[in-house]
C-alpha cells in the first residue's frame, strides 16, 4: 500500500457512487482506481456497494444468504419436532457460510496487494462469517423468533462483507476510506409509521455517520 494521498476535500461537492454486486465481484480494482480515486479530484465521494456476485446467480452472495435464511427458518419451524433435522439444517447453513467466506477470502487474496491490509481483511471476513454461524446456532439453542428482522439481518450480511472488501481495496490503492454500517444507525418502533419524522431522524443519523468519517471516503452498506 502506498501513502493514503487521496481523500475527500471539504471544498468539493458530494456525489454518491453506487456499485452493483456483479461490478464489485468482477471489476473491484477498476472501481477503486478508475472511478472512485479518479473522481476525488472533482468531488467528495460516498461509495455504496451491493453484495458481491461473480456472475452466476446461484453462486452470488445474496442467493447463498437467502438459502441460509431458508435453513434458519427451517430451524425455527423444527424447534418442537426433530432435533436431528435441526442439526442437519444448521450444518447446511454452516456449509453455505463457508462458501461465502471462502469466496470473499479469495477476492481479498486476489485483489489486495498490501499484506497487512489483506491479512486484516481476511481475519475480519472470517470473524464476521463466524458471527452469523453463531447466530444460527443460537436460534436453535434458545428458540429465537425467526421473523422479518432476522431475514434482514441475514440478507444484509452480504453488503457488509462487500463494503469491508471495497474499503480495504480503496486503502490499498491510496484512498483514505472507512467502512460505514448503517444497520444500527438509529432505532425505531417497527409498528410506527414511516412519516416525515422517521425520514428526518434517518437523515440526521446518516449525516452523523458520514460526518464522523471526516475526510475519509465512506463505504456504506446499501
Amino acid at each position: 500500500m502506498g501513502s493514503l494521498s487521496h481523500n475527500n476535500s471539504p471544498s468539493l461537492g458530494w456525489v454518491v457512487q453506487k456499485f452493483g454486486g456483479t461490478s464489485v465481484g468482477k471489476f473491484p480494482d477498476k472501481i477503486a482506481k478508475d472511478i472512485v480515486r479518479a473522481t476525488l479530484s472533482q468531488n467528495r465521494v460516498i461509495v455504496v456497494c451491493s453484495a458481491r456476485s461473480t456472475g452466476k446467480k446461484a453462486e452470488g452472495t445474496t442467493s447463498r444468504l437467502l438459502a441460509v435464511y431458508v435453513k434458519l427458518r427451517g430451524v425455527g419451524a423444527a424447534i418442537c419436532s426433530d432435533e436431528e433435522q435441526q442439526n442437519e439444517l444448521v450444518e447446511q447453513a454452516r456449509g453455505l457460510m463457508l462458501d461465502i467466506c471462502n469466496d470473499h477470502v479469495f477476492a481479498a487474496e486476489s485483489f489486495i496487494k498490501d499484506q497487512s491490509l489483506r491479512e486484516t481483511l481476511i481475519q475480519t471476513i472470517k470473524d464476521e462469517c463466524q458471527e452469523l454461524v453463531e447466530y444460527i446456532v443460537a436460534a436453535k439453542r434458545f428458540n429465537l423468533e425467526i421473523n422479518s428482522r432476522a431475514k434482514d439481518r441475514v440478507i444484509s450480511f452480504g453488503e457488509k462483507l462487500s463494503c469491508r472488501f471495497m474499503a480495504a481495496l480503496l486503502q490499498d490503492v491510496g484512498v483514505e476510506s472507512e467502512y460505514v454500517d448503517l444497520c444500527d444507525a438509529f432505532h425505531y418502533d417497527a409498528a410506527g409509521r414511516l412519516d416525515d419524522k422517521f425520514y428526518r431522524t434517518a437523515s440526521e443519523a446518516f449525516t452523523r455517520k458520514i460526518a464522523a468519517c471526516e475526510n475519509r471516503v465512506p463505504v456504506v452498506t446499501g
